[in-house]
């Protein structure tokens, strides 16, 4: 890619921009109880030799905790090394994307797509894990890293280049990214069928890469087959959320469906707003051209007023939420259009964002899950408002700028409200891996307190969920579960098994904090799910400590002799 004017004023603004928002939420980004803690603990074991699956039960497919783990040679397995990997990852996206956009829209689309990146995912606060520094799951942004890099080599290839080096690369991504999570693999795999079908490349190209992709399916049966019974790497790890039942309700909330009439009433009104300004911005065009109004009576200077008072309210009332939310029916109604010409970028691009936006559709926002689904999605805005719109004659090249606004009121009541957030994590909790600042003191000082007693251990184990404990205090846990939430552990055949792992491993004390598991539809362990194993808890084990505060409690139990 050959750097213009734009890209030499472009690429050092974003630099700036993440600056800015990398300084406005330093160390605020692990939440030290959800999930993150998984790829924490995890990778630094994988290095010792450790295997994925046999060792660890992990719900992904294998890429993220090995790049984890090859990262963690490179930049160390404390903070600091996670916050590198974190900000890399993060940085990779966006350039990824800003090479998308930039090789189908133009450098001031690109820029726009990676300004959005930067301020609403990339440190985003909306929700625990929802940001690409410490994440819920480090394959939802190494994923994501590889498939905005598939889309933009592909993209490159079909539309620019026909070289073979960006065909190959573009496969190597999307195998990376599909080894990365299941719903990436599905859209790698229909992204490619929809590449072979319409654009015919060359057959040599099509086979190398059903060959490159059975090759990595055979290398990774081959690598995690010792995982014994009840411990398959594919159907009881990667599968295993496949076959649980009782997670329905969970993904409603997530997609938006347990609230349907709200959620598209939201999404009806955001449609309206950007349809709105569409036809505006038509209107100026007309003005602008003269279209319409006798030479110098002043007509279409009357007609510009107003539509530029329109738009203001409009960027006003229309630059939150709603915008994101529109584009669920928004990207409905490009599918005939997209239908009609399958060969432009139309189609590629709306095949990647749809298909992401599936799991949050009527919660179409960068918030919680959103952060990292919605990535796809910012490159087809970029590419329909400044691109699509206007070489089809909707509006001028120029009058798209009047989208200009509306996205910064969006960009700036979104910083605004994370840096509203990351306001309340001021209380320092420091560790033998660093130092990070948690938005609760009462889990600040229990989990400080906590670290600093708990080296001693020989081994723990914590419930409901929380390995990030077992990284700070330097402390293994002996069971292949690290989570003991309903979502994962509410399964019959799964819980005999943990059972039979506790009474052969015998881990010397477990911790029990006070993570609440109503999200899922449960109200405790031992209360409505995990009952049997609760029994056998309270038959070989005694409280040992108990830190009990008004926000947060841990209590500490130790296996009888």
């Amino acid at each position: 890619m050959k750097l213009n004017r734009w890209d030499a004023f472009a690429l050092p603004a974003l630099a700036l921009l993440v600056t800015i928002v990398l300084a406005a939420s330093w160390a605020r980004w692990l939440d030290p109880i959800l999930d993150s803690g998984r790829d924490l603990y995890i990778p630094e074991k994988l290095v010792t030799g450790k295997v994925l699956y046999r060792d660890f039960q992990y719900y992904y497919p294998p890429v993220a905790p090995y790049l984890l783990a090859l990262g963690t040679l490179i930049a160390g397995s404390d903070l600091a090394g996670y916050t590198f990997l974190g900000i890399a990852i993060g940085i990779t996206a966006m350039l990824a994307l800003y090479l998308l956009v930039r090789e189908l829209a133009g450098t001031l689309a690109a820029t726009i797509a990676s300004a959005m990146f930067v301020t609403l995912s990339l440190t985003a606060a909306t929700n625990w894990g929802s940001n690409f520094i410490f994440p819920y799951a480090h394959a939802a942004t190494v994923g994501m890293m590889f498939l905005v890099l598939y889309l933009a080599f592909m993209a490159r290839f079909l539309f620019r280049t026909q070289a073979t080096r960006d065909w190959s690369i573009a496969i190597a991504c999307g195998i990376l990214a599909a080894g990365s999570k299941l719903e990436l693999a599905t859209l790698f795999a229909v992204s490619l069928v929809y590449v072979i079908a319409i654009h015919r490349p060359l057959r040599k190209l099509v086979l190398a890469s059903v060959a490159a992709i059975v090759g990595s399916l055979a290398l990774a049966w081959i690598a995690f087959s010792g995982g014994g019974p009840g411990h398959h790497w594919l159907w009881d790890n990667i599968f295993l959320l496949t076959r649980q039942q009782r997670s329905i309700g969970f993904y409603a909330n997530v997609q938006g469906t347990n609230h349907i009439g709200p959620n598209a009433l939201r999404s009806l009104l955001g449609a309206a707003i950007v349809i709105a300004f569409v036809l505006l911005l038509r209107v100026a065009t007309a003005a602008l051209s003269g279209r319409g109004a006798a030479e110098g009576s002043g007509t279409h200077k009357v007609i510009l007023t107003l539509v530029v008072i329109a738009l203001a309210v409009l960027s006003f009332y229309g630059g939150d939420d709603k915008f994101f939310r529109a584009w669920a029916l928004l990207q409905l109604a490009l599918i005939p259009l997209a239908l009609r010409k399958l060969r432009t970028p139309l189609p590629f691009l709306l095949i990647a964002s749809l298909l992401m936006s599936l799991r949050i559709f009527l919660n179409l926002t960068p918030d919680w899950y959103g952060f990292s689904l919605i990535v796809p999605l910012y490159a087809l805005i970029a590419y329909v408002l400044f691109e699509l719109l206007p070489a089809n004659g909707v509006y001028s090249k120029r009058v798209a700028l009047a989208w200009l606004p509306l996205l910064a009121i969006l960009i700036v009541r979104t910083q605004i409200h994370q840096r509203s957030i990351w306001s309340h994590c001021v209380y320092p909790v420091t560790t033998s891996r660093g130092t990070y600042f948690d938005w609760s003191k009462d889990r600040a000082d229990i989990v400080q307190d906590f670290v600093r007693g708990a080296g001693g251990a020989h081994s723990l184990v914590v419930i409901p969920e929380s390995p990030t404990l077992n990284y700070f205090a330097r402390v293994d846990n002996p069971l292949s579960y690290q989570m003991f939430t309903p979502f994962i552990s509410d399964m019959d055949w799964l819980e005999r098994d943990m059972i039979a792992e506790f009474d052969a491993r015998k881990p010397d004390y477990l911790a029990f904090v006070s993570r609440p598991v109503n999200e899922f539809g449960y109200r405790g362990f031992g209360i409505d799910y995990n009952r049997a194993l609760a029994a056998y808890i309270r038959s070989h084990y005694g409280v040992a400590r108990v830190w009990q505060r008004p926000r947060f409690s841990l209590v500490l139990m130790k296996r009888r002799v």
